[in-house]
């Protein structure tokens, strides 16, 4: 079971629905009879977590932080 799934139990008593977390990570899921049967991102830091606090600041930092030129 993983958080998306965990996140929607602890919402809410009813078996389906939606849920969204957005917070170090990032994922969307349709929940049906406790189950997720359809899933958006939650892949982790490196793969993908649009929208969460990560994405956030690491695309600020490279907004207002120029990389550095090679010489």
């Amino acid at each position: 079971m993983g958080d998306d799934v965990t996140a929607f139990a602890a919402g809410t008593a009813v078996a389906s629905g939606s849920v969204l977390i957005s917070g170090t990570g990032a994922i969307a899921a349709k929940i049906i009879d406790h189950r997720a049967v359809a899933t958006a991102d939650g892949f982790g830091w490196q793969l993908g977590d649009e929208g969460s606090a990560f994405c956030s600041a690491r695309a600020a930092a490279r907004a207002h932080h120029p990389r550095p030129r090679h010489r």
